[in-house]
């Protein structure tokens, strides 16, 4: 079962970044070989195969490297390390992107252009000290007269 979970992580992960196994052999120094065997157990050979985590690195790292560029992502590199030693079974479940907000906005990024994710991560960067300030502003009391008494409300923040 193990097999088969790696074998359709790495799969999914390598048809998602649009990468053969022999772009993803480019790019990660994985033979091709090996990639072949990770996503063949389960569905043709009977021998298990489990790869080191050293082995699971290189092929994250790899899929997380834009392929003209060759400028790696480090954040999906992470993502697709944990996923892939979670479905090896090196490590219990690891939040994917749909439960993790770093994940997801990690997902986001990944198929935009570097100088976008930059520009992106910086605008973040930015906006959040503003946002918590904005937040920390619109919950304190504000003081209104109704029937000449003291009235406190609280802003109600969008969600």
């Amino acid at each position: 079962m193990r097999d088969e979970r790696l074998a359709y992580a790495l799969r999914s992960i390598r048809r998602k970044t649009r990468l053969s196994q022999r772009a993803l052999r480019d790019l990660s120094g994985v033979s091709f070989s090996m990639i072949q065997l990770i996503e063949d157990t389960g569905a043709r050979t009977k021998d298990a195969v489990k790869p080191s985590p050293t082995t699971l690195e290189k092929l994250a790292s790899g899929a997380a490297t834009d392929p003209e560029s060759h400028q790696a992502n480090p954040a999906q590199a992470k993502l697709y390390y944990g996923q892939l030693m979670e479905a090896a079974g090196y490590l219990d479940a690891v939040p994917n992107a749909d439960s993790c907000p770093f994940g997801r906005l990690a997902h986001l990024l990944d198929g935009l252009p570097q100088d976008d994710r930059e520009f992106v991560v910086e605008a973040v960067r930015n906006l959040i000290p503003s946002l918590v300030k904005g937040c920390q502003e619109a919950r304190q009391p504000i003081l209104g007269r109704s029937n000449g008494t003291d009235q406190r409300d609280r802003v109600a923040i969008p969600r």
